[in-house]
């Protein structure tokens, strides 16, 4: 619904910029301790999941019932 659609991008912004926040901190945590190898891995999950989280998204699809 247009109605939300503001609410919606502030939302995909916010955590968008938190995980930008994030990922260097965990990132040299898990480098520093259990190595480069462990830190590369799990951003490469992360992104995995990301990315395939996006075919389960449907775009045709109204975000609310329409009264």
């Amino acid at each position: 619904s247009e109605r939300f659609s503001a609410s919606l991008a502030g939302l995909m912004n916010t955590f968008g910029n938190l995980g930008g926040w994030l990922s260097p901190i965990v990132t040299a945590y898990v480098a520093t301790n259990l190595g480069w190898t462990a830190a590369l891995t799990l951003a490469s999950v992360v992104t995995l999941v990301s990315g395939l989280s996006w075919i389960f998204i449907d775009a045709t699809k109204p975000l609310t019932k329409e009264a």
